[in-house]
């Protein structure tokens, strides 16, 4: 999982490389790297089975690539990221099971500077979700799976100094996800929210 993850993103900066060669004549582009760490919180939707069921988020972290197009003032900064967050999920009695979830996304933010300060806001594309229980105590076919909207977004502030950049962000979802929850005679479809905050530190070339 994780080779196919990293050979997508060698691909998708090549295509972002030369998607925009065109537009390097015309305004400065800048491409870099990016690294942080997230802490992301799930919240379930009760209903009559899964009532007692909670979920408590762990710090994660994300690595990723991206791109800046200058426009005075004004700049887009499409990136590819690659985050991995951990949770663990508490029911009635000792009942818990600890699982990771992983994802691939695209943000493309439109930013405003003001002298080294950066304020950005935009779209976030989830291109791939993968979830994989890590331990439980519940039975042997516990199995989830968290399905996030194909659309979300981010907004944040950050400042920069030279070459390197450390921002705050806060990402969020349009509509609600889902998670498929299944052991013993139990399957059931809850709906979620997840939101997370995150701390960036970025260096372009």
């Amino acid at each position: 999982m994780v080779k196919k993850t990293l050979f997508s993103l060698g691909c998708l900066l090549a295509a972002l490389v030369f998607g925009t060669s065109e537009a390097q004549a015309l305004s400065p582009i800048q491409f870099g790297v990016k690294a942080g760490i997230q802490g992301q919180g799930m919240t379930l939707k009760s209903n009559d089975v899964l009532n007692m069921l909670s979920t408590d988020g762990n710090l994660g972290y994300n690595l990723g690539v991206m791109s800046r197009v200058s426009m005075g003032l004004v700049y887009l900064q499409p990136e590819l990221v690659y985050g991995w967050n951990q949770f663990r999920m508490e029911g009635p009695g000792n009942t818990s099971a600890k699982f990771s979830v992983k994802n691939v996304e695209v943000p493309v933010l439109l930013g405003f500077k003001v002298l080294f300060v950066r304020l950005m806001l935009g779209p976030t594309f989830n291109l791939l979700n993968e979830t994989k229980v890590k331990s439980s105590n519940l039975p042997a076919d516990f199995h989830t799976d968290v399905h996030k909207p194909t659309v979300g977004f981010q907004l944040g502030a950050g400042v920069e100094f030279g070459g390197f950049n450390v921002d705050i962000r806060y990402a969020g979802q349009f509509k609600r996800s889902y998670q498929n929850i299944a052991y013993g005679n139990l399957v059931d479809q809850v709906k979620t929210s997840i939101n997370a905050w995150q701390i960036n530190l970025g260096y372009f070339f």
